[in-house]
């Protein structure tokens, strides 16, 4: 257990270390961040097929399911972006800063990729939503790990 010590000149000091030693890690700003896009995908999954979306890949008369691939490709895209983010901001403080811009434009850019010609207009703008969900969350999970190394570093 860490014993803090009050510095009566900076009491301001005293908060901030504690609280950058409590606060958000990485690992779990990562991991939080990953968890918050899949259920917010989730949900846009659930809204859709409940309004009768068929998330299909026409391929000569064979439809095979998509939608439930969601947590995969959420996985596949956000996961290794946010972690190496995090590992090189670790060495670069600024990557962090490009990283927060990039990301989510990258998953908004991405979204000319879920209007495939085979996929029905309805699974389409279902997946474009997803991406939109993804950018905040994203951007938010990024903004976490910035203001913990600020704090840290004060």
């Amino acid at each position: 257990m860490a014993s803090y010590a009050f510095d009566k000149e900076n009491p301001e000091s005293d908060f901030r270390s504690r609280l950058a030693e409590r606060g958000l890690g990485r690992t779990k700003a990562v991991g939080l961040t990953w968890l918050a896009t899949v259920v917010g995908c989730l949900i846009v999954l659930a809204i859709s097929v409940a309004a009768g979306v068929n998330y299909g890949l026409a391929d000569d008369e064979v439809w095979s399911s998509l939608g439930i691939g969601v947590p995969f490709i959420v996985t596949v895209t956000l996961l290794p972006g946010m972690i190496l983010a995090a590992v090189l901001s670790l060495k670069w403080p600024r990557m962090l800063d490009i990283a927060i811009v990039a990301g989510p434009v990258l998953a908004l850019l991405t979204i000319i990729l879920s209007f495939l010609p085979d996929l029905s207009l309805g699974s389409s703008i279902s997946f474009g939503l997803m991406h939109v969900v993804a950018a905040p969350i994203m951007f938010v999970g990024l903004n976490l790990i910035k203001r913990r190394d600020e704090w840290s570093r004060r």
